[in-house]
């Protein structure tokens, strides 16, 4: 009776660990806050503790007497989790290795022909981005430093900002306003 109230408290943990794990992930990816990644760690660290533990537990009851093909199977939705988990760190190094630009125009024109650099390499281009429209742009930053975004709106203008890479280091907004532009951090 009792492994069987344990045989359904596994199935939760494996269940609970995958959806906040999701969570955590979709959470880090879609706002670029760093605070997902420590918490995420956090996270991973007490799961793995009870993963364990639960995982240990039922191959006893496998190996044991009562040999339930429901503990195997609770058995195998925790190791699904496994390569979930590998994913999610896959994902996790990928967005943290990344730099964020908003790319906003916020004037009464189309602007076209916008070119994200630096001196040393270009990043990203857009051929045009709409009046009133934005655009999120995810690169690999090769050096901190000085990003100039360049663009035609009737005449050849320039953004100029200071950026730093990696570690959700922040979105950077890059604004395009009648008579010109603005660079702030923020979203």
């Amino acid at each position: 009776m009792l492994y069987q109230k344990f045989e359904t408290f596994s199935r939760v943990v494996a269940i609970s660990t995958f959806v906040i794990a999701t969570s955590l992930t979709l959470l880090l990816y879609f706002t670029n806050n760093i605070s997902f990644v420590f918490i995420g760690f956090f996270f991973f660290c007490g799961a793995l503790v009870v993963n364990i533990a639960t995982g240990g537990y039922l191959l006893i009851k496998i190996f044991g007497k009562t040999k339930s093909r429901n503990c195997l199977r609770s058995l195998l939705l925790l190791l699904v989790n496994i390569p979930i988990g590998l994913l999610y760190f896959i994902i996790v190094v990928w967005v943290i290795d990344k730099t964020v630009i908003v790319l906003r125009n916020n004037s009464s024109k189309e602007v076209k022909n916008i070119v994200v650099y630096s001196k040393k390499h270009d990043y990203y281009s857009l051929k045009s981005l709409p009046a009133y429209s934005s655009k999120k742009v995810r690169f690999k930053l090769k050096h901190e430093g000085e990003l100039l975004i360049r663009y035609n709106s009737g005449s050849n203008d320039e953004i100029s900002g200071y950026v730093s890479g990696g570690l959700g280091d922040g979105v950077f907004t890059y604004e395009f306003i009648n008579g010109g532009g603005r660079v702030f951090e923020g979203d």
